[in-house]
Parts: structure tokens; C-alpha cells; sequence
């Protein structure tokens, strides 16, 4: 009785610190993707912003 006891204490802990565990992981991955879709738009606005600046670039080369 008394190791069928410890044996679902310990079981019980197991859950907790695995249920603990994914959600910090959910979390974390949560993040990441906030961050990779922040990254994909930055990226996206500077090729666009350096497409702007050559063709202006080129405007004022041609205008000589």
C-alpha cells in the first residue's frame, strides 16, 4: 500500500512538472512565431525601401 502510494505521489509530481514544462514551451514557441512574423515584415519593408532608394537613385543618375 504504502509503494502504491508513493508511486502515484511521484506520478502526480511527473504530471505537474510535465504540464509545467509545455506550457513554458508553448509560451516560448508562441514568441518565436511572434518574432519570425515581426523578422518577415521587417524584411519585406527594407526590400522595399531599398527598391525605392535605387530607383530614385537611378532617376537623379539618369537626370544628369
Amino acid at each position: 500500500l504504502a509503494a502504491a502510494r508513493c508511486n502515484t505521489k511521484v506520478a502526480k509530481k511527473r504530471v505537474r512538472n510535465a504540464e509545467r514544462k509545455l506550457a513554458e514551451a508553448l509560451r516560448i514557441r508562441y514568441e518565436a512565431d511572434e518574432y519570425v512574423r515581426k523578422m518577415t515584415d521587417y524584411v519585406a519593408t527594407s526590400k522595399s525601401e531599398l527598391t525605392e532608394a535605387e530607383a530614385e537613385l537611378d532617376a537623379i543618375v539618369k537626370g544628369m
